[in-house]
């Protein structure tokens, strides 16, 4: 078996055996990425697999409003960008609550 076979096999075990979640948080300061997992046995502890921080340029995000959208984006890919190229921590999936401000909703004219 070559090696990128056993790496494969090791990691869809792995993601069988444990679930992982991410959580994001952009402050005035920083977007900071929190990925865990736990086993998926019963009391089992919640381990810390990465922490991510990129931090921001000062006004990027103002009272929780974003108002730099450009550079927080960047931020967001840059912590994922550190993530291994391969294996479960690429290929998770998220979900954050995001300001107001940060949304845009349009109506077109008819």
């Amino acid at each position: 078996m070559s090696m990128g076979t056993q790496a494969a096999l090791r990691g869809s075990v792995w993601t069988v055996t444990r679930r992982f979640t991410a959580g994001i948080d952009i402050s005035e300061e920083a977007v900071r990425l929190a990925v865990l997992s736990k086993r998926l046995q019963a009391n089992r502890p919640v381990c810390v697999e990465r922490l991510e921080e990129v931090r921001l340029e000062p006004g990027a995000v103002v009272g929780g409003d974003f108002i730099d959208r450009v550079a927080i984006s960047a931020a967001l890919r840059e912590a994922f960008s550190r993530l291994p190229a391969r294996g479960v921590l690429r290929s998770l999936r998220c979900a954050m609550a995001l300001p107001a401000s940060a949304t845009l909703t349009s109506r077109g004219r008819r």
